[in-house]
């Protein structure tokens, strides 16, 4: 788990976990996860684990996307933190025609405990234009 020395309103110590995803040409109503490591997103759930070792609270999540190719048609494309495994979070999800998407929540309270794992969980709409070359980049802020 990657650490940033940070202060937080409700613990002495936070921490920022980085998540990122290579590229890859996202599929028509695909489900695909990622995680810490840098690799392409996958279908398996469960792949990309990152596990808690201090039980805390997801406040934030920031993830940037850049496509070399467009969505051409502002279809609903959404990313949840997955948690366990079984229970999803929204993070946000975006309707626009653009190459870079902000994916961001501020105003989240996923409370996590030593031994708990999520992954982001990305719902790809079906699009008329698919995005290409597309990127994956951010943190998830934990206090």
């Amino acid at each position: 788990m990657t650490q940033v020395g940070i202060k937080g309103p409700y613990q002495d110590s936070a921490y920022a976990v980085y998540v990122q995803g290579l590229s890859h040409d996202p599929v028509d109503g695909e489900t695909r996860y990622f995680g810490m490591l840098p690799r392409i997103p996958n279908a398996t759930a469960a792949n990309n684990k990152i596990y808690i070792r201090v039980s805390g609270m997801i406040r934030r999540v920031e993830i940037y996307c850049f496509s070399a190719t467009a969505s051409g048609t502002n279809e609903a494309w959404s990313l949840y933190i997955r948690v366990n495994n079984t229970t999803d979070y929204l993070i946000k999800t975006l309707s626009v025609n653009t190459s870079e998407r902000v994916f961001s929540n501020v105003n989240l309270a996923i409370a996590l405990i030593d031994g708990d794992f999520f992954e982001i969980k990305m719902v790809n709409p079906v699009w008329i234009t698919n995005p290409q070359a597309t990127y994956f980049g951010g943190y998830v802020y934990i206090e």
